[in-house]
């Protein structure tokens, strides 16, 4: 298994995994699956982001096949440029093995690339495990975010 920066036709190629690693990360982070055509609709988009620089894609591939994913891109706070990690999903089977953990590595080293010095992500409360590999890989609880149904 090796970690690689994806292309637009890599996005392409492996458009039916990255469908399905997304269907994981909203399932674990919000609790439901995302609408089709919304997953859909943002992988067709991946090419345009790519080259207006608001998608940075690293895939974990072995032997042609996607074993997990992390998009990231960057944002501008009020005091810093930091990569914000959109997506990171590994495929049920592939857990355990290191492979997440290669994913942040990666997105980690492409921040230091641009002289960033943040990279941050948004995990669902209520997802322990999740919570737990953050923390082990040396992320801290930073802001809350909150929200009111209507």
């Amino acid at each position: 298994m090796k970690i690689e920066k994806l292309t637009a036709s890599d996005v392409e190629f492996y458009r039916v995994s990255i469908y399905e690693l997304m269907q994981y990360d909203f399932l674990s982070t919000y609790g439901t699956q995302a609408d089709s055509d919304f997953i859909f609709l943002r992988i067709k988009k991946i090419p345009e982001y790519m080259k207006s620089n608001r998608a940075i894609i690293f895939g974990a591939v072995e032997e042609s096949s996607l074993l997990g994913f992390l998009w990231a891109y960057p944002v501008d706070t009020p005091f810093e440029v930091v990569l914000h990690v959109a997506y990171i999903a590994v495929k049920p089977a592939a857990r355990k093995k290191g492979i997440g953990s290669s994913l942040l590595k990666a997105i980690e080293l492409e921040a230091e690339q641009r002289e960033l010095s943040h990279v941050e992500l948004i995990v669902g409360t209520n997802n322990n495990s999740a919570r737990k590999f953050y923390e082990n890989s040396g992320y801290m609880e930073k802001r809350l975010y909150m929200h009111k149904r209507i």
